[in-house]
């Protein structure tokens, strides 16, 4: 298979994830922990977590209003001088995932303008 081919699908990998925590939600059943698949599916793309800088705080799942099939992923850390930021990666269908390192997608989807550095 086409190595370009292969990172296309990691949305609808995404997506199967999704799918089962909204049906487990849907169903009134407690929300399955879902942020280790979430980050097992980055690392089989080869997107690595922060090591030197911080530590993974929270892994959170948005769906853009502003850009159509598609699913954001946000990995917020706590940084070792105790800020915060946050990761962006963007999952579309048939497309390659786009990464969002020091704000870069907030300039690509503007709904998350803000995202990078807020203080939560």
């Amino acid at each position: 298979m086409n190595l370009i081919l292969l990172k296309t699908q990691s949305y609808f990998e995404l997506k199967q994830i999704t799918d089962k925590v909204y049906n487990e939600i849907s169903q009134n059943r407690p929300q399955p922990y879902y942020a280790e698949e979430v980050v097992n599916l980055l690392a089989r793309y080869k997107i690595i977590l922060r090591q030197k800088d911080g530590v993974l705080h929270q892994v959170n799942i948005s769906i853009p209003t502003s850009v159509s099939n598609a699913i954001v992923v946000g990995l917020r850390y706590i940084k070792n001088d105790g800020s915060k930021t946050e990761d962006l990666f963007l999952f579309q269908s048939n497309q390659p995932i786009i990464t969002g390192y020091k704000g870069r997608l907030e300039k690509r989807i503007l709904e998350y303008a803000g995202s990078h550095k807020l203080d939560r």
